[in-house]
């Protein structure tokens, strides 16, 4: 266990806060396997009003997938968000 000038006790590095904590990091497989949807999954996401809603549905489902654990006000990346929309394209619909 480590200390900082604080005295505080510290558990886990910088690093390691940020891969338990931090986005994931999908490579172009990772992203394919944890934005892959069951059709349960996009129905829940159809549900949400918009394709923004939906996207973001998609993200947070796929994410979670990884264990991430996100706060409402999460920052998705721009290349799983572009995936998320594009690979399910066909299935989300604008708000009506």
């Amino acid at each position: 266990m480590r200390g900082d000038r604080s005295q505080r006790l510290t558990i886990l590095s910088e690093a390691e806060k940020l891969t338990l904590y931090g986005l994931p990091d999908f490579d172009d497989f990772q992203r394919v396997e944890f934005f892959a949807m069951t059709n349960a999954e996009h129905d829940l996401a159809l549900r949400r009003d918009g394709l923004l809603a939906q996207v973001y549905c998609l993200l947070q489902t796929g994410y979670f997938a990884r264990g991430y654990c996100f706060s409402s006000a999460a920052v998705f990346s721009r290349t799983d968000t572009n995936h998320a929309a594009s690979a399910h394209q066909g299935i989300l619909r604008p708000a009506q």
